[in-house]
């Protein structure tokens, strides 16, 4: 059936033809500052209403539209600065003041940042869904050998050379009793190892190995004594490294999944944490699905909580430094029952015995993460996670640890995973090309 209507050159009844009624104004903000792009106004007669045409292609943008490179800029200072100051560098930039308001930087990172997490959260599901992961492998970042600080200034060559080739189990004055005894170790076992060489000796990985750190760090919330936890990762092999933050159970899947596309399966596993509930959860949860692996507490950590606690029980000064010194060595040499028997003779002495009780607890969940520390440090194997203390610094402390901030974790989230994107080398290809961060190499 045909209709008897006819039709004017628009495809429209004659009554229904749009008219022009004047312009409206679409705000474009750049980053060479505003753009005002006139739209015209069609009235529609026939339903009433006034349209604007292509309206609907136009993402939504509230009466102002934004570049992506503006966006980028915007999240680019966002990470490192704080949103009035990426605000007015922004408007200096573009030779607009007000080309943005902070509140607008804010949206646009954590805006980005969702767009992030969306993308993470699809391809866990979609590797989850895979019966194997055999094939693929992951996304790197090539890295570069290690700066070692000295063992020893410059000055003390002559006198390090006399002591090495006397061996003698005493430092010389100005080194410390592990570093030589790692020097010495060292040079027992290749004679021909340069001077220069043994003054920055380090932890070094086998060409199988991978090594994972993996933390969680707090940012104070608006809510008093409210504190939301961010969680990251580093996972690094002897030529390559990633960067892994987020938050919940999305964090401890792509960890999973990275230690997999990393060759977990094949070669050998050193998982290094600080302790945290949620990784003493997840170590012996995944872990053991590894055919060779090893799991230990930051040395650094060990330390800290010891000085912490035995700072809070009370007595005196020279009691508690010696106990300290008596546990932190026991620890050391690997020997927990040695250290756990020392804070049980302390305990007539402590004041605050809830305190004590503590650290021992604290060392008996732990006993079989605490390895021998010394003689790793010898044999130039990983005691602690540095990597992953400085990952902290980069992704979160340097921008949301200063004095008097909070945050929400929608914020902080965004602001971690838009740094790690820029230090996982993917900041390019996401705002240039809009390709989405992926664990899996192309």
């Amino acid at each position: 059936m045909t209709s008897s209507v006819p039709l004017n050159s628009s495809g429209f009844p004659p009554q229904w033809t749009p008219s022009g009624d004047g312009r409206d104004l679409l705000k474009v903000a750049t980053s060479v500052g505003i753009v005002w792009l006139p739209r015209q106004v069609l009235w529609d007669p026939g339903r009433k209403q006034h349209r604007l045409p292509g309206n609907a292609w136009l993402p939504e943008h509230g009466g102002m539209r934004i570049t992506r490179r503006l966006q980028e800029w915007a999240c680019l200072l966002g990470i490192d600065f704080s949103f009035p100051v990426a605000q007015r560098l922004l408007g200096w930039q573009a030779g607009e003041e007000k080309l943005l308001c902070p509140k607008e930087v804010q949206r646009l990172v954590c805006r980005h940042g969702q767009v992030l997490q969306a993308a993470a959260a699809a391809e866990v599901q979609e590797l989850l869904a895979r019966p194997d992961l055999e094939g693929l492998a992951a996304q790197w970042v090539p890295a570069t050998p290690p700066r070692r600080p000295a063992a020893w200034p410059q000055e003390l060559q002559e006198v390090v050379m006399t002591a090495l080739a006397a061996e003698s189990p005493t430092p010389p004055e100005g080194v410390s009793q592990a570093a030589w005894d790692r020097v010495v170790a060292v040079r027992r076992a290749e004679a021909a190892t340069p001077l220069a060489t043994l003054a920055r000796l380090g932890p070094e990985l086998t060409p199988d190995q991978v090594l994972v750190s993996a933390e969680g760090v707090l940012v104070r919330q608006s809510a008093k004594k409210r504190w939301g936890e961010l969680r990251t990762a580093c996972v690094v092999t002897p030529q390559r490294y990633r960067f892994l933050c987020g938050t919940g159970g999305l964090f401890l899947q792509q960890l999973w999944l990275l230690i997999l596309l990393a060759g977990g399966m094949r070669g050998w596993v050193t998982f290094i944490s600080d302790g945290a509930r949620w990784l003493r959860e997840f170590a012996p949860e995944q872990l053991p699905r590894l055919p060779r692996r090893e799991v230990l507490l930051d040395w650094f950590h060990r330390v800290k909580k010891v000085k912490d606690r035995i700072s809070r029980m009370g007595g005196s000064r020279s009691a508690k430094k010696t106990l300290r010194q008596g546990v932190v060595g026991a620890l050391w040499r690997g020997d927990v029952d040695g250290a756990l028997e020392q804070l049980e003779q302390y305990r007539a002495t402590a004041k605050n015995r809830k305190a004590l009780n503590e650290l021992q607890e604290y060392l008996r969940a732990r006993r079989e993460w605490l390895p021998h520390y010394q003689e790793r440090w010898q044999q130039r194997q990983y005691i602690g996670s540095g990597h992953g203390e400085k990952l902290n610094d980069r992704l979160v402390a340097r921008r949301q640890k200063h004095h008097g901030m909070h945050w929400n974790l929608t914020t902080s989230e965004a602001l971690a995973r838009l740094k790690a994107l820029q230090l996982n080398h993917e900041w390019d290809p996401y705002w240039a090309e809009g390709l989405l961060p992926s664990l899996v190499a192309a």
